[in-house]
């Protein structure tokens, strides 16, 4: 067993002798190449129906690479919308490199109180309650959370 050797050309070399006949030698050169590497980027969230397009090597790292997606595709890049994606890269060498990705949808809900249908124009202003917060109201006689 060889271990800890680098990425590039190793050279190995034997003899065996057997005190008798003249030694006999051979060498032996093996290359060792990188383990590709891919990153679809962080988990993320969409909008309810959004897609999202993924792309197996941005940087066109990996000349003559085949691509394999969870859902059977093999082409550099995908449309996805939710659920866990999953890549093989596969380099020219045969090395190979993994990684998925889950994409999460996210629907948002607003709520909020304090608004009535119907006004009197000599009605005291109204405070709007929103739910989430950090929105913003817009519209005639709205002033921050105040209808008035």
């Amino acid at each position: 067993m060889v271990t800890g050797l680098g990425t590039g050309n190793n050279t190995f070399s034997w003899t065996i002798a057997n005190g008798i006949c003249p030694a006999f030698s051979d060498t032996v050169q093996i290359q060792i190449n990188p383990s590709p590497v891919i990153n679809l980027g962080a988990d993320t969230l969409l909008c309810n129906g959004d897609s999202l397009t993924l792309t197996a090597d941005p940087n066109s790292t990996y000349p003559g690479a085949s691509y394999l997606w969870s859902n059977g595709a093999t082409g550099l890049t995908l449309t996805v919308t939710t659920g866990t994606w999953g890549l093989v890269l596969t380099d020219s060498n045969g090395c190979t490199a993994q990684d998925d990705l889950l994409i999460q949808s996210s629907t948002l809900a607003i709520t909020f109180t304090g608004l009535d249908s119907l006004y009197c124009i000599t009605d005291p202003p109204s405070v709007l309650n929103p739910s989430p917060g950090g929105g913003m109201f817009t519209g005639p006689g709205v002033s921050g959370t105040v209808f008035d």
